[in-house]
């Protein structure tokens, strides 16, 4: 009997439909639609214009790069090196040496001076760089055994005018002071890798620079 009540009966239905109110929950505002189309737009739009700026700035800095190579001038000769004013030197004493630079008829815009010395021989009091023919100081690192020196001064981009940078056989880059600690043979001598001396060019071009270390005999 129970049996037959089971097979009889039907499942209740159970609705698929949604109430209009619960539709109206689902769907979006146009006016959000439309928000978030033009907000989509521009991020697409900033995106393209950045995309653009980008390949045409490495196309440009390769352009410019081949062209500075192709317009870079024949390397020009230059030297530094180093004025001890004094014939002789005693221990204990306080001593004076200039940088000097003899751009060989170039206007330079850059010169870098890096020196080494034994500190047990000899002791930097003073690099006096206020006075040098190269007007704007860059750099000035002083350590025991070490000094590093980079000045400069505006230029023109033409190295052959005269008129503007550096040009001159006895130029000032730095006088220096030293205490000579102990007797015995000494040197002062630039590191070549770098120092060096820049052409009024544009194109940063060093030159080709002789250096003229000093040994100096303390008694």
């Amino acid at each position: 009997m129970d049996n037959n009540k089971q097979e009889n009966s039907t499942p209740p239905e159970i609705s698929t439909e949604i109430s209009d109110e619960k539709k109206k929950k689902f769907v979006p505002d146009k006016k959000w639609l439309i928000v978030l189309a033009v907000v989509l737009g521009v991020i697409i739009l900033v995106a393209a214009v950045l995309a653009v700026a980008f390949r045409n700035k490495k196309t440009s800095s390769i352009k410019v790069g081949q062209q500075a190579v192709s317009q870079r001038k024949p390397v020009r000769n230059g030297a530094m090196k180093l004025r001890l004013p004094v014939k002789s030197i005693k221990a204990g004493q306080i001593f004076s040496i200039d940088i000097l630079m003899d751009t060989k008829n170039s206007d330079i815009v850059v010169a870098s001076a890096f020196l080494r010395y034994n500190p047990e021989s000899l002791k930097l009091v003073e690099a006096n760089d206020e006075d040098s023919v190269l007007t704007m100081a860059m750099v000035k690192e002083k350590k025991p055994g070490e000094l590093n020196l980079v000045r400069g001064i505006p230029g023109d981009a033409d190295y052959t005018d005269k008129d503007d940078g550096y040009n001159g056989s006895q130029g000032i880059l730095a006088s220096l002071k030293f205490k000579a600690l102990k007797k015995g043979k000494t040197e002062l001598k630039f590191e070549p890798n770098k120092s060096n001396m820049i052409l009024d060019d544009g194109l940063g071009t060093p030159m080709a620079v002789e250096f003229g270390n000093l040994t100096m005999d303390i008694q």
